[in-house]
């Protein structure tokens, strides 16, 4: 895995755990019926700031242990996780206040399909903080099918804790 994709988890991760006043994502439609949506539904979370509907856009392995929150984790790696992931935003250049005050644009460059159920989709991201600092990038995005819907496939082995 990329340098850019293990960053882009550990800030999404991040922002899943510091995030609070957080709303369901609720709707009868597939918000996710395409990896274009999928990029859309990870946008539009990060900048309404909305932890579960960040989670939802992991497979569903990951959304169990996201949805547990820190103590879960950290029974799990043996560590304490919030402290983890607050030194990993600010390893990364992002405080908590500036995780929840950014501003994101995730733009898909390319769609690679391996098979029916497996894709890499290629996007192009931007974080603008509450003092106009911009940082961006491009990286690489596995999603998988799950239920006729597109997530994000993330392994342990990608995380670095396998």
């Amino acid at each position: 895995m990329s340098v850019k994709m293990k960053r882009l988890l550990a800030v999404i991760l991040a922002a899943c755990i510091v995030l609070s006043g957080c709303k369901a994502v609720q709707g009868e439609e597939n918000l996710y019926e395409t990896p274009e949506d999928t990029v859309s539904q990870i946008e539009s979370a990060l900048n309404d700031k909305d932890e579960k509907a960040l989670i939802a856009c992991f497979d569903k392995n990951v959304q169990k242990v996201l949805s547990g929150g820190t103590k879960v984790v950290s029974s799990l790696l043996g560590v304490d996780t919030e402290g983890v992931f607050e030194i990993v935003a600010g390893l990364y250049g992002m405080s908590e206040s500036e995780i929840q005050c950014a501003d994101y644009e995730l733009t898909v460059m390319d769609v690679v399909y391996d098979g029916d159920k497996n894709c890499v989709v290629y996007v192009h991201g931007k974080a603008v903080n509450s003092t106009g600092e911009t940082a961006e990038g491009d990286f690489e995005m596995p999603l998988k099918l799950q239920k006729e819907q597109w997530k994000i496939k993330v392994t342990l082995k990608d995380l670095g804790l396998e």
